[in-house]
C-alpha cells in the first residue's frame, strides 16, 4: 500500500502542475505524448529526463494511472481527481466569500464617505 503522507507531500510539491491536468483530466485521458506537452510547457527549463522521471514518480503514487485498455493513455486515479476536484471548488467558493467581503467592507467605506 502507498503511504498517504507520499502522496500528500507529491500533491502539495507538485500543484501548480496538477491543478491544469485536472483540468485537461475532466475532459478524458490523455496520452503520455500529451502529459509530456503538457508537462514541458509549464517546465521549460525541464529536460526530458526530468519529466520522464517526475511521470515515473506520479505513476508509483498512482496519481496517475494508465487506461485498462489503453496502456499508453493515462487518468488521474479517481480518488485523486475527485480530491483535487473538491479542494479546486472549495478554493473557488472561499476567493467569492473573500470577494463578497471585501465588497461589504468597500460599500461600508462608501457610505462612510457619502455621510462625511
Amino acid at each position: 500500500m502507498i503511504d498517504p503522507r507520499r502522496v500528500l507531500r507529491a500533491l502539495a510539491e507538485h500543484w501548480a502542475l496538477l491543478e491544469p491536468l485536472c483540468e485537461r483530466f475532466d475532459a478524458g485521458t490523455l496520452s503520455l505524448a500529451e502529459l509530456r506537452s503538457q508537462l514541458n510547457t509549464q517546465l521549460p527549463e525541464s529536460n526530458p529526463a526530468e519529466i520522464t522521471a517526475l511521470l515515473d514518480q506520479w505513476i508509483r503514487l498512482d496519481i496517475l494511472v494508465p487506461v485498462a485498455k489503453s496502456p499508453n493513455r493515462f487518468e488521474l486515479n479517481a480518488q485523486i481527481h475527485d480530491f483535487l476536484a473538491y479542494l479546486r471548488h472549495e478554493h473557488r467558493l472561499g476567493l467569492c466569500l473573500e470577494i463578497e467581503a471585501y465588497l461589504r467592507h468597500l460599500e461600508r467605506l462608501a457610505g462612510y464617505i457619502q455621510d462625511a
